[in-house]
């Protein structure tokens, strides 16, 4: 375990953190493959992307535009 942290928001929802959880598991290797050990947090509350804290990189958000 590298102690990345993940949040995914307090929905009562299934659905919605099902949602994420599966934006999550289909972004994550182009992650890891770019940044590699370096992740520190993803931010999976966004409606159509996430927020990345990265050790030594910042970022805005990514995901689609409107």
């Amino acid at each position: 375990s590298n102690g990345m942290e993940v949040k995914l928001g307090r929905e009562e929802s299934r659905t919605m953190l099902r949602e994420r959880v599966n934006r999550l598991v289909g972004i994550y290797p182009q992650l890891v493959a770019r940044l590699q050990d370096r992740i520190e947090s993803v931010d999976m509350r966004y409606p159509n992307g996430l927020a990345l804290k990265a050790s030594g990189i910042s970022f805005g958000s990514v995901g689609k535009k409107k």
